[in-house]
């Protein structure tokens, strides 16, 4: 009998595991490339095939195809797996944590790191990033060779321990790491090494004087890259039969003071270099001097706006505010939970918004860098405390929707029960 259960219930959650997402309310799908379709629920997305056949269930973030790749990601930073536009899904072995700059495939491969069981994790190799490719495979340390079967991380000393698959001890770990572009990554290692690597882990772009500090490598592009070195700041080839850099062009000399280091630019005592989303140099600006571009700027051609109307959003007639819910009950730590929906309903993504809920002078929530497609909407979660004797009270709200340009309110009444115990 208690094995006839398992199979009834084992049934049950397959069953419901395959129908399609559509027969529940508040459902929304959104096509895509080859008959798929995302599914978005509440907060949560997921996949199904046009027969609608679930292929990615409906736990993760949203998330967007680069190079045919989107990964699935949730909203604690971590990263499980991938589905291409095909509809092949790859789920990982291992949980990692992927990195907020690069979220994406690029090259063929993805900065993650694995999420580590340690408190303080920063001597744990679980808290270095490394790149692992589309079947999970880290790119591996230069000096782990595998020799008549056995893998030996010096040559001269023999180990009979084989590492485990995928395991983070034979992945070439690092303390900061660019995406991969044109076959490189500029890293930094553990040691606090400035560096190239290609995807066999080999050093590229190595400096011939073995005095010489780098402070920063750009990212490759055109084959090339730019380092801030104690000997100056200079553009780099690389020498394909030594694989050392080669001076192109001097545009620092001497020792480079640098006080300011962000994913944006670095900031030193001869100038600003500018980088882009890679970590391309994209110019530098001396403190003396004109402008040196590695990105050429494109060229701004004027459109003819003759006979074109041009669609501008307007807040205060494309913004629709609409509440889900004007009647809660509160939980047993006496929060009523609200929901409010700001809706686009212009032909055009809307400005950059914020949204806040008020009653009287209070902020019950404030929202910043809201930006919603057309036709489209974003909800808005706001608490409300509910301890008094009666058992509902109703209260006065302001939801006010803001850009640069102009306000939107509006006044709702939302009730409020307070919570009791069923038993009583």
């Amino acid at each position: 009998m208690k094995r006839y259960i398992q199979i009834i219930i084992a049934s049950f959650f397959w069953a419901i595991s395959t129908v399609s997402y559509a027969q529940y309310a508040g459902v929304e799908k959104f096509p895509m490339k080859n008959g798929l379709q995302k599914v978005k629920n509440g907060q949560f997305y997921g996949v199904e095939n046009a027969d609608g056949r679930v292929l990615v269930s409906v736990e993760y973030a949203d998330f967007a195809f680069v190079n045919g790749i989107a990964i699935l990601t949730k909203n604690d930073g971590t990263v499980h797996g991938y589905i291409r536009e095909n509809g092949e899904v790859q789920m990982y072995n291992n949980i990692y944590e992927y990195h907020p700059q690069y979220p994406y495939y690029w090259d063929g491969y993805i900065p993650v790191r694995k999420i580590s069981k340690l408190k303080d994790n920063q001597d744990s190799e679980n808290g270095r990033w490394m790149f692992i490719d589309e079947n999970e495979a880290p790119i591996r340390r230069p000096f782990m060779k595998k020799m008549n079967g056995v893998f030996q991380d010096n040559p001269n000393k023999q180990s009979k321990k084989q590492p485990k698959k995928n395991s983070s001890l034979t992945a070439y770990t690092f303390y900061k790491v660019n995406t991969f572009y044109e076959g490189y990554a500029s890293v930094t290692t553990v040691q606090n090494q400035k560096i190239h690597i290609d995807s066999e882990g080999d050093k590229r772009f190595i400096l011939p004087a073995k005095d010489e500090i780098c402070y920063f490598r750009s990212t490759v592009y055109k084959g090339e890259t730019v380092m801030l070195t104690s000997d100056g700041l200079k553009i780099y080839q690389e020498d394909p039969n030594t694989k050392e850099a080669v001076v192109k062009q001097t545009l620092l000399t001497g020792a480079c003071r640098l006080y300011d280091n962000t994913k944006d630019s670095l900031r030193f005592n001869g100038g600003t270099l500018h980088l882009d989303l890679f970590g391309r140099a994209d110019r530098f600006v001396p403190s003396n001097g004109e402008t040196f571009y590695f990105i050429e700027p494109p060229q701004i051609v004027e459109p003819d706006t003759t006979d074109i109307e041009i669609v501008k959003f307007d807040l205060l007639k494309d913004i629709e505010i609409a509440f889900t819910n004007k009647v809660a009950t509160a939980n047993e730590r006496a929060n009523a939970t609200y929901r409010v929906n700001i809706t686009n309903n212009s032909t055009v993504v809307s400005d950059s918004l914020t949204v806040t809920v008020m009653s009287g002078k209070t902020i019950l929530k404030k929202q910043e860098y809201v930006v919603i497609n057309p036709g489209e909407y974003s909800q808005v979660k706001f608490y409300m405390t509910a301890r008094f004797p009666e058992e509902q009270q109703t209260r006065k709200v302001t939801v006010i929707v803001a850009n640069k340009e102009a306000d939107y309110k509006e006044h709702f009444t939302l009730t409020l029960k307070r919570w009791q115990r069923e038993d009583w």
